[in-house]
Parts: C-alpha cells; sequence; structure tokens
C-alpha cells in the first residue's frame, strides 16, 4: 500500500505510518471505499500480465466478487456504544462553565468532542487536544490580558487534532523540563468557489514550539511557504509567556514520558484482518467461478455422437453451469463429480480468520464461526480491559484541557495544578463492564444451542456473562430441555 503523501519535512514514524493510518480510515468508510482504491487493497491475481483486454475484464470480475465486510466499523460502533460517552459527568467552576455547551467556539459539547475523541484513540492509538483562545489569532493580539478577554470577548476553547494531521514533533529539555518543544499539523481546508461550483483543498500548516528563550509561540503557513516566513505569535496570560505547550494527548494507554508511540489503535488489527479476508474472498470466488464439475460418461456405441448431436441443437459438447441440459443418446451413462472438496482451503481460512476477528472483540454479526463461552469471555475481558483504559486516559486529559482553559481565564496558576485537578470533574460510565446481550443476541445464542452449535452449560455461561440474571437463564435452559430438536433434514 502506498497512497499517503509524506514529506521530507515530517518526521520518520509518520512516514512510516502513513499508508496504515490511511488504510485505518478507508476500512471505516467501508466497502466502497476499500474497492474504490483498486489494486491498492487488491492486487491483480496475475503477477505477469495485468494490461490486456481478458487481464483487465478479469480484475473487473476478480474485485467484483471480493467482499470487504464491515467488522471494522461495526466494532468501532460497538465500542462507543458500550462506553455511554453521552452520560459523562461533568463539573467545572462556574467560569469555565461555557465549556460544558461549547468546548470549541463552534458549538462542539464537550460530551460530543470527548467521544470523537475515543473515537480517533481507538482507530489511531493517540489523538491531540489543544487549549487555546478564540479571537487572539484573529485580532493579531499577542498578550492575553484581562482587558483583552473584556475587549475582545476572547474565550478559551480546546481544538481537536487527529493522528494523520500531526506530521512532526520533538522533545526536549525546555525551562529545565523534559517536554514537548515542538508539533507540526498539517490542516486541509476545502476552500469552495461559488461561481465556478468547484472545490479544492488547500493545505495549510500549523507549528506550536518553544523558541530558544523557552517560550510558547504559534505559526501559520501554507504549502507554498516555510516556517521561515511564518509570523510567530506569543502567547501570554497576564503579561507572563507560557513556559510550555498547553496540548495534551489522549491515548488508550499511559505513554512513555517524551515519546509518541509508532502502532496503531486496537481497530487496526480488526483492519488488517478484514483486508485479509477480503483479499482471500477475492481469490475464493474466482476459484468457484472456475470450477467446472468433471463428468464422466460411459455407454457410448457407434453413431451416439450424431444423436447427441442432433437432440442438443446442433451441440457435441457436454455442457456445464447452471441451466445446462444434456439430452443423452439411449444407454450413455454420466456422473458429475463435485469439486467441492477443492475448496476447503479457502472456506477454513474463511472460518479462522472471523474466529479470530472475534477473539480479538471484533464485531462479527456471522454467527459462523462459533466461540465456546471461554473465548467469548476472552474476548469481553480484552473489550472491557482496554475501555477501561480509554476511559481512564481520556479523563485525565480533558480536565488537563479544562485546567489550561482555566490558566487562561486566570482562575488558576500553573503552580496550582493539583488543586485544580482534584476540583475539575470528568467522570465517565463504566457500566460496560458488565454489558448484557440484546434480546435478539440472546435468540441468536438459544438458536443455536437448539441445533448443538453450543452445549447447554456453554449457552449457560454466555448468558451469565453477558448480563442476564441466574433465574433468566435457567428459565430459558428449562424451556430448551422441553423442546424437541429442531429437525436438522429427513433420515
Amino acid at each position: 500500500m502506498s497512497k499517503a503523501e509524506v514529506s521530507a519535512n515530517s518526521h520518520d514514524d509518520y512516514n512510516l505510518m502513513a499508508e496504515y493510518i490511511t488504510a485505518i480510515e478507508d476500512c471505516m468508510i467501508g466497502s466502497p471505499k476499500i474497492k474504490g482504491e483498486g489494486y491498492l487493497y487488491l492486487p491483480h491475481p496475475s503477477q505477469i500480465d495485468t494490461t490486456s483486454k481478458e487481464q483487465r475484464q478479469r480484475y473487473v470480475e476478480y474485485k467484483a466478487g471480493a467482499e470487504f465486510d464491515s467488522y471494522p466499523d461495526d466494532t468501532r460502533r460497538e465500542l462507543l456504544g458500550k462506553m455511554k460517552v453521552g452520560d459523562t459527568v461533568i463539573e467545572l467552576p462556574a467560569k469555565l462553565g461555557y465549556l460544558i455547551d461549547d468546548i470549541d467556539g463552534n458549538g462542539v459539547a464537550s460530551d460530543a468532542a470527548l467521544e470523537y475523541a475515543v473515537n480517533n484513540v481507538y482507530q489511531f492509538k493517540f489523538h491531540a487536544l489543544i487549549a487555546d483562545y478564540k479571537g487572539v489569532q484573529e485580532e493579531d493580539k499577542v498578550n492575553i490580558s484581562k482587558y483583552d478577554q473584556a475587549q475582545l470577548k476572547t474565550r478559551a476553547v480546546i481544538k481537536q487534532y487527529v493522528r494523520s494531521s500531526i506530521i512532526n514533533w520533538n522533545f526536549s529539555n525546555v525551562n529545565g523540563i523534559d517536554q514537548l518543544s515542538f508539533i507540526q499539523f498539517m490542516e486541509v481546508e476545502c476552500v469552495f468557489d461559488a461561481n465556478t461550483g468547484n472545490s479544492e483543498d488547500v493545505e495549510q500548516y500549523l507549528v506550536l514550539a518553544l523558541d530558544e528563550n523557552g517560550d510558547y509561540y504559534q505559526a501559520k503557513y501554507k504549502e507554498d511557504e516555510s516556517l521561515e516566513d511564518a509570523k510567530k505569535q506569543y502567547v501570554k496570560v497576564n503579561n507572563a509567556p507560557l513556559k510550555a505547550i498547553p496540548l495534551v494527548f489522549v491515548a488508550d494507554e499511559e505513554l512513555k514520558p517524551n515519546e509518541l508511540p509508532i502502532q496503531l489503535g486496537y481497530l487496526w488489527g480488526v483492519c488488517d484482518a478484514t483486508l485479509a479476508r477480503y483479499r482471500v474472498s477475492a481469490e475464493y470466488k474466482e476459484s468457484i467461478r472456475n470450477l467446472a464439475p468433471t463428468i464422466m460418461t460411459g455407454g457410448w456405441k457407434q453413431g451416439d455422437v450424431d444423436i447427441f448431436k442432433e437432440a442438443n441443437n446442433g451441440r457435441t459438447y457436454i455442457a456445464t453451469g447452471a441451466g445446462a441440459v444434456n439430452n443423452m443418446p439411449e444407454g450413455v451413462t454420466s456422473e458429475i463429480l463435485n469439486p467441492s472438496m477443492s475448496l476447503e482451503g479457502f472456506e477454513r481460512y474463511l472460518e479462522t480468520n472471523e474466529k479470530k476477528i472475534k477473539l480479538m472483540g471484533g464485531s462479527v454479526s456471522n454467527q459462523g464461526a462459533v466461540m465456546t463461552a471461554t473465548e467469548a469471555d476472552i474476548s469481553a475481558a480484552k473489550q472491557n480491559a482496554l475501555m477501561n483504559t480509554v476511559s481512564d486516559n481520556a479523563e485525565d486529559a480533558l480536565k488537563r484541557m479544562f485546567f489550561w482553559c482555566g490558566v487562561f481565564e486566570g482562575i488558576y496558576t500553573l503552580e496550582a495544578f493539583g488543586a485544580a485537578m482534584d476540583e475539575l470533574v470528568v467522570t465517565m460510565p463504566r457500566d460496560f463492564a458488565s454489558p448484557k446481550l440484546s434480546t435478539e443476541e440472546a435468540k441468536e445464542y438459544r438458536e443455536m444451542m437448539l441445533t448443538g452449535a453450543v452445549s447447554l452449560e456453554e449457552y449457560q455461561s454466555i448468558m451469565e456473562n453477558g448480563g442476564w440474571l441466574s433465574d433468566e437463564v435457567e428459565d430459558r435452559a428449562s424451556m430448551i430441555e422441553e423442546q424437541p430438536p429442531l429437525a436438522t433434514g429427513s433420515e
């Protein structure tokens, strides 16, 4: 894969992971995007000829037969649904209360912004939150004083940047502290021309950094410019320069000091397995198309070929495929050998792949690859552990951002960090640790029990781990034991 653009001015880790970050984004969009990228995710089956008319038509059919399942996006939705971020409790000092309903100056509520951050953490592992002052750059001011706030109606805001926009960074010892000293974001603005109806993507860059004196500044420049040409805007609070970049990373684990991880988020494993499944499904479907059944015939006598030709409208060959009819001369026998055994390798792989995704905690709607109760427990435990860690990290990150906003508003000083963190409240729901299977899911497991796909003991364990009360499970189990088994075919 190689679709994402890299730059000589970007970090080596960004250059290495850019194409995989793009792959995650495409997987979340789903099948239309994946298939639309053609060879990027589905190489041509021929390693020799990809340009002839026959091979181009072959690829059209090859791609049409490939199936990209929505497992990555389904898993993302499931995780966010279980977390119920909208029920987060946020309590702030009165002077910061406006952030609850409008965190970014554009009307986005804090819980919605938190869900957006968590959503990106699941995909890309980390996500940036930045505290800033709305109105300062627009008015070209360099000092945030109480007078400025009153005159310009400035207010603290929290901005967000996804991992794909973080193209360069550096940690170093500044002001006697090992800290983030430089970070560069790539912003893509869609410029629409109402006269022509056309739109154009324009790249620009935002740099947050500490200068040689350890003072915090921001700089913006366009793609045809350089940082040297950009005007540095220093942010001061009550005439004192900031000595740190007001940025916090939300992540799915506690990050190492002064380092950004190279790994991707939890959902990359589901994306990777689903892309592999996509490619194998294309081979599988092509193999099905190319598998003609072997027809064994016998009992032919002299003159039977002419009889066969006349009986089959001049055709001299034995037809195969759907709707094929072969009128045989009297005494001629035929036997069709089933070719399905040669497809077992594909079917075995697809079933194993589906089970692998389930074990990773992925959301798979098809119940073909049945998990044991122990495997289901492992899958649920992985999800719960992940959601707990993400919640802990997200709560702490948002509180730190609120603290920075409090610094800008003059409520807190940097030295009062500990006391401020005790005052600020961000509490995300934790009841996802005891998930309850939906009625539909319970019915599916009941059907699996009735058909023998899972044992009674496994069924009871799955239901209890799925949040159903013991009495409810026993009642359902008793009902199952009293019913005759479902018919599986005539004897």
